[in-house]
């Protein structure tokens, strides 16, 4: 007899298999939908830039998709049938998702000829942050629960908006109070370090939201409406925690200075890390 363990792990390897088309699906379909060859851009012109926002699609997705798989009392054909429906608006959104970053966070200039023409690594990065935090969002809201598959699109079309309204507003309040022209510098200076500090804060809000979007139902008016609120809360609470743990930290050092004139990518990454710190604890604080 086969040890439980060994039976599990037997009977959720075609899960396991049919996520992994599903990434390769969604790849695709990226490549698909742009007007350059991803090949070109990783091997002809060795673009890091591209790499990073590329890397940051492909864990989006893949995190997503992690919502996706069905439970072990699900018959096989219903469990692939449920993941086909989720893959596919996984690929929809993730990819949407780029042009509404592209279009509404790094509104000031376009992100795209950013790290296409001037592979600049800080918009890459920051592009990244952005897909990891849609990809978290999207993987809670997979847990939640709709009355039948239409009812199911129709819900996730909507917390997907929401919690992409959540990433434009946090990430023009983090304009605000980062304490540099963030957009300026990633266009004109082409900042490394301050996408990575972007990003990191974008991927934290994800985090955030994730927590709580889980399990989510059907019933949206008041589903969303907390989301909302919560949401607007973490972000300023987010903020507010993430400026105080640099302080505690490292007192002595001006992050604000450091990223934007030293283009400091030490610390546009411990920039990000005090964030992402931030939104985990604020995470299990709130799924305790």
């Amino acid at each position: 007899m086969l040890h439980p363990t060994v039976a599990s792990l037997l009977a959720v390897l075609p899960y396991y298999a049919y996520a992994l088309i599903l990434v390769c699906g969604a790849s695709y379909f990226y490549r698909r939908t742009c007007r350059f060859s991803f090949t070109d851009e990783l091997t002809e012109r060795d673009n890091p830039a591209f790499g990073a926002a590329f890397t940051g699609y492909l864990t989006g997705v893949g995190i997503a998709l992690t919502g996706a798989f069905p439970s072990q009392q699900t018959s096989l054909t219903t469990g692939l049938l449920a993941m086909t429906y989720s893959g596919v608006l996984v690929i929809l959104l993730m990819r949407i998702s780029i042009w509404v970053n592209d279009a509404f966070v790094l509104s000031r200039f376009s992100g795209h000829d950013e790290i296409l023409r001037d592979r600049n690594m800080g918009a890459g990065v920051a592009v990244a942050g952005s897909s990891i935090g849609t990809g978290l969002v999207l993987a809670a809201i997979m847990t939640g629960e709709s009355e039948n598959y239409l009812l199911g699109i129709r819900d996730t079309l909507v917390y997907w908006a929401v919690g992409q309204t959540l990433f434009v507003a946090g990430a023009h309040l983090f304009f605000r109070i980062a304490g540099y022209d963030v957009q300026g510098i990633l266009e004109k200076k082409k900042n490394t370090a301050a996408g990575i500090s972007l990003g990191g804060f974008l991927t934290a809000l994800g985090i955030f939201v994730w927590s709580v979007s889980r399990n989510a139902s059907g019933n949206l008016l008041p589903e969303v409406g907390t989301t909302v609120v919560f949401g607007l809360i973490g972000g300023v609470v987010l903020l507010m925690s993430r400026v105080l743990t640099e302080k505690l930290i490292l007192p002595r050092i001006n992050f604000a200075k450091e990223i934007s004139t030293d283009e400091n990518n030490a610390a546009g990454l411990v920039s990000a890390a005090c964030s992402i710190v931030t939104a985990l604890m604020l995470a299990a604080a709130i799924t305790a």
